[in-house]
């Protein structure tokens, strides 16, 4: 059998055959240099020996790769929509839960894609740390490529694959992606990444909450992958999956991890130094293993320059040099389990007991030997027999038989019934936990969240034209109705303070004639302090009592009932404001007095026999009777009084004043009323301005709100239903899948098609594409259910 790794590669075949009954490796006598690659000559023969390639299995994928590609991977729109409308989604939206899984089911869609449309083998790598998976990795590519591979033990997978020329995807929990060209960024990239994700961890930790990345931290990495030049890789088309170790602190979302590793990957490779062969916890986890992968290459890592002390004191070859087999029988003798046991049994699990570093060693030698002749053939028959006839060991031998069975198995039929099967299933899988996605408690409640936020829309546009409503109403327009309503308020003081302030100044005047006083104390300490005195307190009454009626302006000015129905839903109180208005209401000086109450000249002095005799003017009778009508300050004796004024002057004196106290009600009534409505119209028109405007803008910005909310809900909803029925169709479109490819739910043990015979397509014959059947999504059953119901799992849940 050939040493170098070489899986087929199905894109290689246009031939339309079927299933094989078995199969047909690649199979050459002796060493392979002579063998072209698709196993024939030029006439279509080998030199040695013909070679047979499983050209059916090639059809089967091809066909199966762009069926699936055409009825199952368009579901990967869907879900990448749904995942990118929650993720602009508002925070507190309470589907906004579902993002992380959405985000993972994406991802685990777009793998199992990339898995069927590059039809490529992938080959996990389990171990503890520094058990030698880099080794192993540079003696399967028969290349140097751990100096790039050794990334630090960051817990995410590692993909490599081969490409001409070097490039490094990192990719995120939140599915983004970044790309490198040069192996230090990417080193660098990761190193920060590792740094970021213990603080995050401990921080989470710290306040006792299970630390999950793609909730927590959906900028950490997920995957990484290197497309490097990997030697023999190039010609097998496998990809090497490099895990993190099984026992890493960061071993949170294992069960995620896990269903990565089984979604990508053909079979494990586990490896294992000798040393660590019989500790019991290296195989702890090893049944999840045995569950997850239908077939499991265990590598015994040995290190065949180790010296043993013989009994004479010399040292001689160890046993791992000598014969490593012999290690191997202790091992399933005294520590292997019984499911190890049973898995070996049942040809799942093969143990080879190789030297990684030496096979490596060789491997990496003959590949750039081939590469100095210029001819891979000719150095095969020369150098590269050389090592293998003089330098090959026993461990040597155990390399090849690894990658020969590796090969072997990747090109089977088993293989090729377990990729399909297994796609198919956890394309189920898949569609189950989108089903139970778009079900969730938090989507049913969707649309009730929905018809609430379009209630308060509503309400907001009412609140919203209400104010422009109220913003409208000219305030002036009700100054008459408001001054008459405070006119009639005046009106009626004004008659109860009318009598007694009559009286009042009457009893002044009287009280005058009864002493000396001049007339200018009677003016200024009588009249008009009297008269001071009543305006101040007429006034204070007075704004007491206006603010009072103009407090209560709706009821005031009767307002229509639109009005008062817009200043509820507006969330105005018109009483408040206008209380406010009239805070700093002043008309004090609406009142005014003149400065003298009565005027001299108006007042009748009797003139006496000689005023009559020496024809004295009137003035000069009342200058020398009251003194100067500047300032009429001259002392009267009562008798004087009584003789030169009397009654005539009595009543002139009642009828200024009174009239002063007339004077001072009718501007109450009119200039004091108007300054006051004017003044209260004015505060209250730019109170209501201010509020409004700040009640708009509040409004208008949650009207904005409530309107991006709607549309982000809707969007949401409208994506996970679309999600859902996308779901429900590609659900039958598997099960037309697993019907054309005669692969029954739940079992890779399927009766072949004849070979030559085509898969049918059942769709082909019914336009509608349902066969009769319910257009209904079914969930896959789970193992336990499976089991229960008797039905057999063919290679387990892999």
């Amino acid at each position: 059998m050939s040493s170098r790794f070489q899986p087929f590669n199905p894109a290689d075949s246009t031939d339309e055959i079927t299933w094989l009954d078995q199969p047909r490796m690649q199979e050459v006598d002796g060493d392979d240099g002579d063998a072209p690659r698709n196993g024939s000559g030029a006439d279509g023969q080998s030199d040695d020996q013909a070679v047979e390639i499983p050209l059916p299995m090639r059809t089967i994928l091809r066909q199966f790769g762009e069926a699936f590609d055409d009825r199952v991977a368009p579901i990967i729109g869907p879900v990448r929509h749904a995942a990118e409308v929650l993720a602009k989604a508002p925070e507190e939206l309470e589907a906004r839960q579902l993002l992380p899984e959405l985000r993972d089911l994406m991802h685990q869609f777009q793998q199992l894609s990339d898995k069927i449309a590059e039809q490529q083998a992938y080959v996990l790598i389990f171990g503890p740390l520094k058990s030698g998976k880099s080794t192993f990795m540079n003696a399967i590519c028969a290349a140097y490529v751990s100096e790039v591979t050794a990334l630090p033990a960051y817990p995410c997978m590692v993909n490599v694959t081969h490409a001409a020329e070097s490039e490094f995807i990192v990719t995120h929990y939140d599915g983004s992606t970044e790309r490198f060209a040069e192996r230090d960024a990417l080193h660098r990239a990761v190193e920060q990444a590792h740094q970021d994700l213990t603080d995050a961890m401990r921080r989470h930790e710290a306040e006792g909450i299970a630390f999950d990345p793609a909730v927590h931290m959906p900028a950490a990495i997920r995957r990484i992958e290197l497309r490097l030049p990997t030697g023999d890789l190039a010609e097998s088309g496998a990809v090497l999956v490099d895990t993190p170790g099984l026992y890493s602190r960061m071993k949170f979302g294992y069960d995620r991890m896990t269903r990565d590793f089984r979604n990508a990957a053909a079979c494990a490779i586990f490896i294992v130094k000798t040393d660590n062969l019989f500790l019991e916890q290296v195989f702890e986890e090893f049944q999840e293993l045995l569950d997850l992968f239908s077939r499991i290459f265990l590598v015994v890592n040995l290190d065949s320059s180790k010296r043993d002390l013989a009994p004479d004191g010399t040292l001689k070859p160890s046993l791992e040099h000598e014969d490593p087999q012999r290690i191997i029988r202790a091992f399933e003798d005294l520590a292997m389990t019984a499911p190890l046991k049973e898995a070996a049994e049942a040809g799942r699990l093969g143990i080879y007991p190789v030297d990684l570093l030496q096979a490596a060693s060789r491997r990496i030698r003959s590949a750039e030997d081939e590469i100095a002749s210029g001819s891979a053939d000719d150095t095969r028959d020369g150098d590269a027999d050389e090592i293998e006839a003089g330098e090959q060991r026993p461990h040597d031998a155990e390399f090849d038989r690894l990658l020969t069975d590796l090969t072997e198995y990747l090109n089977s039929n088993e293989y090729l019934k377990a990729f399909l099967t297994d796609s198919l299933r956890r394309s189920q899988t898949l569609l189950g936990e989108v089903a139970q996605l778009v079900s969730h408690a938090s989507v049913d409640r969707l649309e009730t969240h929905l018809a609430q936020l379009q209630r308060q829309r509503q309400a907001l546009e009412s609140q919203q034209a209400a104010i422009d409503r109220l913003s409208a109403i000219d305030w002036a327009d009700h100054a008459e109705a408001l001054t008459s309503a405070v006119r009639s308020l005046v009106h009626e003081r004004a008659l109860q303070w009318r009598q007694s302030t009559r009286h009042a100044l009457t009893g002044a005047i009287e009280s005058w004639f009864q002493d000396d006083a001049s007339l200018a104390a009677l003016d200024r300490k009588g009249l008009r302090g009297l008269l001071d005195g009543v305006r101040d307190r007429f006034l204070s009454l007075l704004n007491e009592q206006i603010k009072t009626v103009l407090a209560d302006l709706p009821r005031t000015l009767d307002l229509p009932e639109q009005v008062g129905s817009d200043l509820k839903t507006a969330g105005v109180d018109l009483a408040a404001m206008a209380r406010q208005a009239t805070d700093d209401l002043a008309a004090d000086d609406a009142l005014s007095l003149p400065d003298r109450v009565l005027d001299v000249k108006s007042i009748p002095v009797r003139r006496r026999f000689w005023d009559w005799l020496l024809l004295r003017s009137a003035g000069r009778i009342r200058t020398a009777t009251l003194g100067p009508d500047a300032e009429p300050d001259r002392a009267i004796p009562a008798q004087t009084k009584a003789r030169r004024l009397g009654d005539p002057a009595r009543a002139a004196m009642n009828a200024q004043a009174h009239e002063r106290l007339e004077q001072m009600l009718r501007q109450a009534s009119n200039r004091f009323v108007k300054r006051i409505v004017d003044q209260f119209i004015e505060a209250l028109s730019e109170g209501l301005a201010t509020t409004l405007a700040g009640e708009r803008s509040a409004v208008t910005q949650q009207l904005h709100q409530r309107h991006r909310q709607i549309e982000q809900t809707q969007k949401v909803s409208d994506s996970l239903t679309d999600l859902g029925q996308a779901a429900i169709a590609t659900a039958t479109s598997v099960q037309t899948l697993q019907q054309r490819f005669g692969l029954e739910q739940g079992t890779t043990e399927q009766t072949p098609l004849a070979i030559g015979e085509v898969p049918d397509d059942p769709a082909a014959s019914d336009a509608d594409g349902d066969n009769g059947r319910e257009n209904t999504f079914h969930r896959p059953q789970t193992p336990m259910e499976a089991e229960a119901s008797g039905v057999s799992s063919g290679n387990g849940e892999h």
